[in-house]
């Protein structure tokens, strides 16, 4: 990616995402393996090639215990960030892959947070840095606070693996 193509708000978004999934060491996240610039200037990572259907596409005629065994798959990684101060904002069946092998991976981290973990409590309309939080996310899976623009906390995440879940039991998303 060119700062001068996509502008310098995507660069640096790029750049926080791959700074956070190298953080996050877990088989439910794709590793991060490199970082780093083209001479040209594009901005590039390297990441583990991950193969296999989105989530939205592979439960269609599952039995519900393998789409329940699937959820409580989705919930390890993100439970996982959450203790590593990450949230990802941005949670839904189109950013979750099920591998060939029944592996689950929750990707797109593109949108997440990195938390203060000193500061406590994080329910606030501003990031570590003080700057106002973006709103970002999916409707239907977003937190309605989320949605205001005054959440930074993990919570948010959580009503997101309700709307998951309920896309798991009844086939759609939520209202």
């Amino acid at each position: 990616i060119s700062a001068t193509s996509v502008g310098a708000d995507a660069i640096a978004r790029m750049q926080r995402e791959a700074r956070i999934l190298a953080w996050l060491e877990h088989p439910g996240i794709v590793p991060v393996y490199d970082i780093g610039e083209l001479d040209d200037g594009r901005m590039f990572y390297v990441m583990k090639l991950v193969q296999g259907p989105r989530l939205d596409d592979h439960v269609a005629e599952r039995p519900l215990t393998e789409r329940l065994r699937i959820f409580t798959r989705i919930c390890e990684p993100v439970a996982f960030a959450h203790a590593h101060g990450v949230i990802h904002r941005d949670l839904k069946p189109e950013n979750v892959m099920v591998g060939p092998f029944g592996e689950v991976l929750v990707l797109d981290w593109g949108a997440s947070l990195m938390l203060d973990l000193r500061l406590g409590s994080s329910d606030s309309s501003t990031d570590t840095t003080g700057r106002p939080v973006e709103i970002v996310g999916t409707r239907g899976y977003m937190a309605p606070e989320q949605a205001r623009g005054t959440t930074t906390d993990p919570r948010a995440d959580v009503y997101a693996l309700g709307g998951i879940l309920h896309f798991l039991l009844g086939g759609g998303p939520p209202d």
